[in-house]
């Protein structure tokens, strides 16, 4: 199988069988964006970052509880923490889509942005990652023909197919491939951007459960591709042409149902270090997954609110103290300002 060049320009020539790893920093010819993707401070409980947000300026928290996220933390009443409640990823977005192929075959698109660890380097700090990754896989193709794949992130070619289980085999992920991977900036750069998300996110009826972008439990029409096709149309969809793709006679196999994950990033607050035994004086540092954000602390043990200490920058903690604090968000129209659940930490200082 060979990837013909694309309207990405030519990505790669590969040999039959092989699967297409391909692994950029950067990605060239990418459509215009309205802003960089950004990502919130890093969570010290588990090492990634609190929010990806894509270009379109939407913010997606870590998927780890709950019956809509698909990578469950192994103790779910215990808060996510690396290493020990983490898991092997951390998924802040995905989108998948299935068609069935001539024979009974299968063809599979999967779309992710999401964080986890190097291959068998397991939960270290020097490790981790974000990934932004495109995967194709199809069955039972004509061999030696070629196929044309559109997906909501661009146009793929392969030419020279093998026949039989995985005739295309595809994946590019980009991101860091070495460590050690010190910020999150290279998984960014993908293509996967601005994420895909149900039609009907945001409708009075009809919608994704309250708090997320879609449900992977059901397939669903989406909106969210920057691309739009030949006839004008958005290419919220997977489509592969090619002969008998779809059977004998049947040239073309198309499917706009996606089954999509991602929870909406909620405002948060964050301690580094955590409350816990520390031997001697610490410094204590505060942060908000809305950068915009102010945080108010207490060092007695009462609530926070708007008239407790404002946070200016890192302070000491030199004695056994309870630190509680809450992140307030920028006033609405209403006056109300998002709130974050208030954190208590304990630190016992020797």
């Amino acid at each position: 199988m060979t990837l013909a060049p694309s309207r990405w320009g030519t990505l790669a020539l590969l040999p039959a069988a092989l699967v297409a790893v391909l692994l950029f920093s950067v990605v060239c010819a990418l459509p215009a964006r309205a802003e960089p993707s950004r990502s919130g401070p890093v969570d010290p409980g588990t090492g990634f970052p609190a929010w990806l947000g894509d270009s379109e300026g939407l913010r997606l928290e870590p998927c780890f509880v709950g019956a809509n996220c698909s990578a469950i933390v192994p103790d779910p009443s215990r808060p996510p923490s690396a290493p020990g409640n983490i898991g092997d990823r951390v998924v802040y977005w995905s989108a998948s889509a299935e068609m069935t192929t001539r024979g009974g075959g299968r063809a599979l698109l999967q779309l992710t942005k999401q964080g986890g660890f190097l291959p068998a380097a397991g939960p270290k700090d020097d490790a981790r990652q974000v990934v932004s990754r495109i995967r194709i896989q199809v069955d039972n193709l004509v061999p030696g023909a070629a196929y044309k794949v559109t997906h909501p992130y661009g146009v793929e070619t392969f030419l020279d197919v093998d026949g039989g289980r995985r005739s295309i085999d595809f994946t590019e992920d980009v991101g860091c491939i070495q460590a050690p991977c010190s910020e999150f900036a290279a998984g960014l750069n993908g293509r996967v951007d601005p994420w895909l998300a149900w039609d009907t996110l945001g409708a009075p009826a009809g919608g994704p459960p309250a708090g997320y972008v879609g449900d992977p439990a059901i397939p669903h029409e989406v909106t969210g591709s920057p691309f739009s096709d030949a006839d004008g149309a958005r290419q919220n969809y997977f489509e592969i042409e090619g002969p008998d793709v779809g059977g004998p006679g049947v040239d073309v196999v198309r499917t706009d149902l996606f089954r999509v994950e991602g929870k909406l990033a909620g405002l948060a607050a964050f301690a580094d270090p955590k409350g816990g035994l520390h031997g001697g004086v610490r410094s204590v540092t505060l942060a908000a997954s809305d950068p915009d954000a102010e945080i108010f602390y207490t060092t007695d043990g009462t609530e926070p609110t708007a008239r407790s200490t404002p946070y200016e920058g890192p302070f000491d903690v030199a004695s056994s103290t309870t630190l509680k604090f809450v992140a307030l968000g920028e006033a609405g129209p209403a006056g109300d300002r998002p709130r974050s659940p208030v954190v208590t930490e304990t630190y016992h200082v020797d």
